[in-house]
């Protein structure tokens, strides 16, 4: 490839562009396949975490959230039962498409996912 970059590099390079543009999503997607393909490549994993921080971060990720989430995680792990704080009924469906917080809250629960996938390796 011209300049020396393997295709790899051009791509972690593009995704860094989507970053710096402010598309931490079209980035994250380009870093997941990078990741699967090259899962020691701390460069990648880096920026793969950066855009999940951004992107928790526009949904309003707060730490304590986040400390939610993992306490709830962690008790279904264990199972014991889900702290009160997380115990939350269901929303009910929505009728036509989603809409962009669910589509973020989607791309969080994917993460979270992920995260127990990764955790339980």
């Amino acid at each position: 490839m011209p300049g020396g970059k393997s295709p790899a590099g051009a791509s972690v390079e593009l995704a860094l562009l989507y970053m710096r543009q402010g598309e931490p999503q079209r980035a994250l997607a380009m870093l997941e396949v990078l990741e699967r393909r090259a899962s020691a490549d701390e460069r990648i994993r880096k920026a793969a975490a950066r855009c999940r921080r951004m992107i928790a971060e526009r949904v309003g990720m707060t730490d304590e959230r986040r400390l939610e989430i993992l306490r709830l995680l962690l008790a279904r792990l264990t199972g014991q039962p889900a702290p009160e704080s997380a115990q939350k009924p269901e929303p009910e469906e929505a009728v036509g498409p989603p809409s962009e917080r669910e589509r973020r809250l989607e791309i969080l629960r994917e993460m979270l996912e992920r995260l127990v996938g990764t955790a339980e390796a």
